[in-house]
C-alpha cells in the first residue's frame, strides 16, 4: 500500500476514536443506614413517618424535638436527636408522645429506637409504659403493656400485637427512668415507628417472627442461668442483650444473630472480648411456632486462667 494512503487511513481512524462518547463514570453509593422508609420498602411501610406529633412535653432544642421522632432518623445525629420530655428533678411523673398517622390503618406493630449516643445509651426509655391506639385520639385502647423494662441498649425494641384499627398511636411512660448525670426523670426516643400487621410468607409450618420482641432464659448443666431479650425486625436479624455477671462484675452484652423463615433455622451469638469472664455463647434452634421458641446451647468463660465450656438449652417466648 502506497505510503501516503496509509498515513491517510490511520488519520481517519484517529479521529473517530477521539469522537466516540466517553463512557459515563461509575458512581460509588454509599449507605451505612438508609432513612427509615427505605429500609421497609420493600418489607412493610413506616406508617408514623413525617406524620403529625404531640406530647405532654418536649424539649423543643435545634437537635431535640417532636418532630425528630418520626423523621426516618434512627440514630441520633446533629439536627436530629429524636424526642424528650422536658426534665423533672424532683419526682418521677408520667409523660407521653402520640402520632396522627393521618387516616385511620390497620395496626399490628410499633418499634421504640432508644437514645443510642455512646455517652448515654438506652437512657430515657421508660421502666413502665403502655403503647395505646385509638380512632379519634379520645377512646383509648391498650395494646402493650410492659412493667420493669430493662434498659436497652443499641437495638430496637419491637412490639407486635393482635390487629387493630387505628389513626392515633400513643405511648405512654407511667414510672420514668432516672438519669443521673443529670439528676432528672425523663422519656425519651430517638425514633417511633408504626406499622400494618405482618403478612406471613414463611412456608407452612415455619413460625413469622419478624417484628418480634421475646424474653429468654439460657439454662447450663453446670446449673449458671441466663436471662435475655431479643427482637426480631423486619429483616430477619435478632439483636437484644444478654445479662451476665460474675463474682467480680456484671453486665450486659450484645447478643446478634439471624431468622431463616424458609427453613425455621435461629443462630444468635453473644459475649466475646470484654464480657465478664470472657464468656461468649452460641444458640442454634429450628422456630416451629411463632410465640416460643427452644434450642441448644454452647457457652465457654474462663475460671482460674482456664477456659471451660458447658451445654444447655435455651427458650425465649414473645413479650
Amino acid at each position: 500500500m502506497p505510503r501516503r494512503n496509509f498515513r491517510w487511513i490511520l488519520s481517519v481512524l484517529l479521529v473517530l476514536v477521539c469522537a466516540r462518547p466517553a463512557l459515563p463514570q461509575r458512581t460509588k453509593v454509599s449507605n451505612l443506614r438508609a432513612p427509615a422508609q427505605a429500609q421497609n420498602s420493600q418489607a412493610q411501610t413506616n406508617l408514623a413517618l413525617n406524620k403529625g406529633v404531640t406530647a405532654s412535653s418536649s424539649d423543643e432544642q435545634a437537635s431535640w424535638g417532636a418532630r425528630f421522632i418520626v423523621d426516618g432518623q434512627r440514630d441520633e445525629k446533629a439536627g436530629s436527636r429524636g424526642w424528650s420530655s422536658i426534665a423533672d428533678k424532683s419526682r418521677n411523673h408520667t409523660e407521653w408522645v402520640q402520632i396522627d398517622l393521618g387516616a385511620s390503618s390497620s395496626l399490628g406493630r410499633v418499634d421504640l429506637y432508644p437514645r443510642n449516643d455512646p455517652a448515654r445509651l438506652g437512657e430515657g426509655f421508660p421502666v413502665d409504659f403502655t403503647i395505646g391506639v385509638s380512632a379519634d385520639g379520645k377512646a383509648w385502647t391498650a395494646v402493650v403493656r410492659q412493667t420493669n423494662y430493662p434498659k436497652p441498649g443499641n437495638s430496637v425494641q419491637s412490639f407486635s400485637f393482635d390487629p387493630a384499627n387505628a389513626r392515633y398511636v400513643r405511648v405512654t411512660g407511667t414510672n420514668l427512668r432516672y438519669l443521673p448525670a443529670e439528676s432528672a426523670y425523663y422519656m425519651q426516643f430517638a425514633e417511633v415507628e408504626v406499622y400494618a400487621p405482618a403478612q406471613a410468607s414463611e412456608p407452612a409450618g415455619k413460625a413469622a417472627l419478624a417484628g418480634s420482641s421475646w424474653q429468654g432464659e439460657i439454662r447450663l448443666s453446670d446449673g449458671r442461668t441466663r436471662t435475655f431479650t431479643a427482637a426480631v425486625d423486619g429483616g430477619n436479624r435478632i439483636s437484644g442483650q444478654v445479662a451476665l455477671s460474675t463474682n467480680r462484675s456484671a453486665a450486659n452484652v450484645a447478643l446478634q444473630g439471624t431468622y431463616d423463615p424458609a427453613t425455621g433455622a435461629i443462630s444468635l451469638r453473644y459475649g466475646g472480648t470484654g464480657a465478664p469472664g470472657g464468656e461468649q455463647g452460641t444458640l442454634t434452634a429450628t422456630a416451629a411456632s411463632a410465640t416460643d421458641v427452644s434450642g441448644q446451647a454452647t457457652v465457654t468463660s474462663a475460671s482460674m486462667g482456664q477456659r471451660r465450656s458447658a451445654q444447655g438449652t435455651w427458650s425465649m417466648g414473645r413479650r
